[in-house]
């Protein structure tokens, strides 16, 4: 079992012989929380129980900590919830594949609501309104629908630990604002010598000026 030592918000780096924490969040959303609920807020609350529940059987928060982190794991598994329902929308609604092989606990019904909900005249012409957005933007990011506050902590730990390992990163002059920017639109693949993967030529060149720049501000 796992004792989470630190603040809560740490929990889901927390790691125990069954797995990562988020990896467990995620197997659990899937198969209890329906799919064609339109939002996480609107999610049964005995729902919610039952998972904070269950994931505590993995975890020990320390003492009054209960409550934040509480409220710290249910976020998170509100932001896989809506990833998970929007890779869902991509892989298999726009393919036009059925999700079954991989995902054994969706019913039929309750896919073809699903499918349904994706592909009504408004759900189609939303979707074309975003890709034609995203083809105009230079630098798009790849947060998916949970946004940054479901990446930051992933961010934060894989600074700490180049920095632990005295291999510094291309962001680590930068504001917390710059670093966000830069590591929502790469890749999320660093080499073990610390080079950032980018998506793009042109995300890269912004992101070695903002470099250069904060380390021409610091030496002034």
């Amino acid at each position: 079992m796992d004792t989470a030592t630190s603040a809560p918000e740490r929990t889901d780096t927390s790691i125990s012989a069954g797995g990562s924490g988020k990896k467990r969040r995620g197997e659990r959303i899937r198969t209890r929380c329906p799919i064609n609920v339109k939002l996480w807020e609107t999610v049964d609350d005995n729902i919610k129980t039952l998972l904070w529940n269950e994931l505590q059987k993995y975890f020990v928060y320390p003492p009054r900590s209960e409550v934040r982190g509480r409220d710290y794991a249910l976020k998170k598994m509100g932001d896989r919830w809506r990833q998970w329902k929007s890779d869902l929308n991509r892989d298999y609604v726009q393919k036009n594949l059925p999700p079954f092989t991989e995902y054994g606990h969706i019913s039929q019904a309750d896919w073809d609501t699903f499918v349904a909900d994706h592909t009504t005249v408004e759900a189609l012409a939303l979707r074309k309104k975003m890709s034609e957005l995203a083809k105009k933007n230079r630098y798009p990011h790849r947060l998916g629908s949970s946004g940054y506050a479901g990446h930051v902590d992933q961010w934060r730990e894989t600074e700490q630990r180049f920095t632990a390992a005295s291999k510094p990163l291309l962001v680590d002059p930068m504001a917390e604002r710059g670093k966000n920017w830069v590591w929502a639109r790469n890749t999320d693949q660093v080499s073990d010598e610390g080079d950032i993967l980018f998506e793009t030529p042109d995300i890269e060149e912004v992101t070695t000026n903002l470099q250069q720049i904060v380390e021409k501000e610091r030496s002034g």
